[in-house]
């Protein structure tokens, strides 16, 4: 037990010491792949520390104070503790790291973020929540349905034990993995929010949508968070369909390969993520829910043939 809190420890404090970097280098690939210089890599760990300095000044008249104020830290807190139960180098079984428990904060954190932005009364930040709610419309089942799929395969609802058996499952040829690893990546890209999917901050048009009328500490942690659930998704992807490379043993080799192997990954991550970014263009909010009708397909195709094949 003690093990398993101390795994869950490293898998927090990982994500939230990494959430920035990844936005990082991103940001600076997209730069030298647009010609540019770029930020520095770790422009959002100084960005993040400037908005932690500032005092908050102003707030909208209209707020319910203690919702504006709380909204953030349950944001963050929300993400935090999604990130402890989502493996990363270690697939060990953890008993809280239900696929249902994961996908329910994970959704408790989105609402959260919407009715703050609701609570400001700002326009932009009410077109903005009205967009993620209908991205969550889309974009939930087909990733949850693809997820549950894997957890069906290996018979346990824990993501850490999928991560532990999907290595030694895989080679009994389970096709039903192909279509749901496609729906669930579809979906995933679309939940990053990074262009062409950033319809709901959409910074060109509506200024940040949700967190408009946000600024200093509690803007600093609505970044955060964002930043920490988007290194969370991938390491849920990592875990239900790419887990290759995971420590099972808690020995030093172990360990140490899976470390470079997640440094990889998440690398790999950032590389075709800041492809996407250059090459599509931001896409329209009825081009992203056909885009999410594609993801469902191939997460209930997935359903059929496990279905038909289990």
């Amino acid at each position: 037990m003690l093990e398993d809190v101390i795994i869950a420890i490293i898998n927090a404090v990982l994500v939230v010491a990494l959430a920035p970097l990844f936005e990082g280098i991103i940001r600076k690939l997209v730069a030298r792949l647009q010609g540019r210089y770029g930020p520095p890599v770790i422009q959002s760990y100084i960005d993040l520390a400037k908005l932690f300095n500032r005092m908050l000044l102003t707030k909208p008249m209209t707020t319910s104070d203690m919702l504006y104020n709380l909204a953030p830290i349950l944001v963050f807190a929300t993400t935090v503790v999604v990130a402890a139960l989502v493996p990363t180098i270690v697939a060990r079984p953890l008993t809280l790291a239900d696929v249902l428990v994961i996908f329910y904060l994970m959704g408790l954190a989105r609402f959260v973020y919407s009715i703050a932005s609701f609570n400001v009364a700002n326009p932009f930040a009410v077109v903005g929540s009205a967009r993620e709610h209908l991205l969550t419309l889309g974009v939930e089942p087909a990733a949850l349905l693809a997820a549950i799929i894997a957890v069906l395969t290996v018979s346990s609802p824990s993501v850490s034990w999928v991560a532990a058996s999907i290595p030694q499952e895989l080679p009994v040829c389970y096709w039903w993995f192909i279509p749901a690893l496609l729906g669930f990546l579809a979906a995933l890209l679309a939940d990053l929010a990074l262009p062409p999917f950033d319809v709901a901050e959409a910074e060109q048009e509506i200024s940040e949508g949700l967190a408009a009328e946000y600024g200093g500490p509690l803007l600093g942690l609505f970044k955060l968070a964002i930043n920490c659930k988007r290194l969370v998704l991938l390491n849920l992807l990592f875990a239900l369909f790419l887990p290759f490379g995971m420590a099972v043993n808690l020995t030093a080799v172990e360990l140490i390969v899976g470390i470079i192997v997640y440094i990889l990954k998440v690398i790999g991550a950032a590389v075709i993520l800041s492809l996407m970014v250059v090459v599509a263009a931001r896409l329209k909010i009825h081009d992203v829910v056909k885009y999410l009708l594609y993801s469902l397909a191939f997460s209930i195709t997935a359903g059929i043939m496990y279905i038909l094949g289990g």
